[in-house]
């Protein structure tokens, strides 16, 4: 080669490689987009009331349109009452694929088998790693900020009231291309 000559290599776009036939090579992107819509993570999150009563908020979301599935308070939370929260939550004809949930001891093996019943192949996060399920935990701290730092329930129904109008509120305050799909 010269000096004065300049080469270079063209390297066509990732969508234009495939493999011997033709068909585009799954690059990583495609399919954990895929995953992430197929996945619905939840979360508990605690709030104290003006009498010092816990109460415990199941928020159920899907990721792929950041819509709030389901949201409930109750004082004594067990596998019973979260099996019916998801029940309630889930129709029986859902797309979705993967529960993600946290090692809480709420969340027994009776309760994931149970929820494998419905046809989700359920995730649990690594102990102390809540980036893991990074969704439900941003939505759990927005609601902490938004909501719980201003606010000293009185009762349980206190607490979901003022929770369904934040969701509501804030439902409608995101933007249209984070919505997703009009259904």
């Amino acid at each position: 080669m010269s000096d004065d000559a300049t080469t270079f290599a063209f390297h066509p776009p990732m969508s234009r490689i495939g493999d011997a036939e033709g068909h585009p090579r799954n690059t990583g992107r495609r399919s954990s987009e895929t995953t992430r819509d197929q996945s619905l993570p939840c979360d508990f999150l605690v709030s104290v009331t003006a009498r010092f009563r816990v109460l415990y908020v199941l928020v159920v979301m899907e990721v792929g349109t950041r819509k709030i599935l389901h949201c409930n308070v109750t004082a004594h939370p067990n596998a019973t009452w979260t099996l019916q929260q998801f029940r309630e939550a889930i129709p029986g004809d859902h797309q979705w694929t993967f529960l993600i949930h946290d090692r809480d001891s709420i969340f027994s093996s009776d309760l994931d088998r149970e929820l494998e019943s419905f046809g989700f192949r359920v995730l649990r996060t690594p102990v102390r790693a809540p980036q893991a399920n990074a969704y439900c935990e941003r939505l759990v701290g927005t609601l902490r900020r938004e909501c719980l730092d201003f606010l000293i329930p009185l009762s349980e129904s206190h607490l979901r009231g003022t929770l369904l109008g934040i969701l509501k509120c804030c439902l409608l305050a995101v933007p249209k291309r984070l919505r997703g799909p009009r259904s």
